[in-house]
């Protein structure tokens, strides 16, 4: 009995690997599942668009410089528009609406939890 159950050990230590239970990793018997929004995706997407936004805006603003170093003293023909790159512009626009939509969950948060307390007064 101690031979059978020996050799079943083993059968049992083979099939496992051959599985992919137990060993090294085998792509064909294992999957791996991620979410499509995951956190981290989601977290690296907003990381990744913040610093597009940064370089745009910081080749911008390098023009700009460039252009005001090799124009001398700002003429006064020069417009206000000229002064701040579009880019730079549009970066402090996204960051106004990311604070308005912060703001706005906030105020609903302290809404839900007034609300909340009144009804156990």
């Amino acid at each position: 009995m101690e031979q059978e159950i020996d050799s079943l050990a083993s059968q049992v230590e083979q099939l496992e690997e051959n599985q992919g239970i137990r060993g090294a990793y085998n792509p064909e018997t294992t999957k791996i599942l991620e979410f499509r929004d995951s956190p981290d995706r989601v977290e690296h997407a907003i990381r990744t668009g913040t610093l597009d936004r940064l370089r745009s805006e910081n080749e911008a603003l390098l023009r700009r410089i460039g252009n005001l170093e090799t124009s001398g003293v700002r003429s006064s023909a020069t417009s206000d528009q000229d002064l701040v790159p579009k880019e730079s512009l549009a970066t402090l626009q996204a960051e106004i609406e990311r604070l308005k939509t912060a703001v706005s969950q906030k105020d609903k948060m302290l809404q839900r939890i007034s609300q909340v307390s009144n009804s156990f007064i």
